[in-house]
């Protein structure tokens, strides 16, 4: 059985593998945390670009420079120099606020009903609040699994 990082070598073609291979060799020379906030943009002549989504992280890999470009250097990507550029993250999409939906009738009977047997009052209210927010999420037919 193949890795995918196999298969998808084989279909990328040009300058996406170039990326690629430039985006794994820094990941693997700098490591998981500046990866995750410092990612190569391109290699211009002899000088790597490298985008950075953080102003404190940009002043950090700058006095980091020289142990950057010799781990680079020990995994096979020789520059002269690095040049780092801030670059805001894209921002995410934010999700509208939840708006609970109404709760019909017969799902306020079920509450009712299934968490009338509970004895303990204080356990009793927090079991029909809990359904009762479950149910302004989903409708009955979600609960009985229609």
């Amino acid at each position: 059985m193949k890795k995918i990082s196999e298969i998808l070598n084989s279909k990328i073609t040009g300058a996406a593998r170039e990326f690629s291979s430039l985006a794994r060799t820094w990941h693997h020379a700098v490591g998981d945390t500046v990866a995750g906030v410092a990612m190569p943009i391109k290699i211009d002549g002899t000088c790597l670009i490298v985008g950075v989504g953080d102003n404190m992280w940009l002043s950090e890999l700058v006095h980091m420079k020289d142990e950057i470009m010799e781990n680079l250097a020990d995994k096979g990507l020789k520059v002269e120099d690095i040049r780092f550029v801030f670059r805001q993250a894209a921002k995410k999409k934010i999700k509208p606020a939840f708006q609970p939906r109404k709760i019909t009738e017969k799902e306020e009977r079920t509450v009712r009903n299934m968490c009338g047997v509970i004895k303990d009052e204080t356990l009793r209210n927090s079991a029909e609040k809990a359904m009762r927010a479950y149910f302004g999420k989903y409708s009955y037919d979600d609960f009985i699994g229609r």
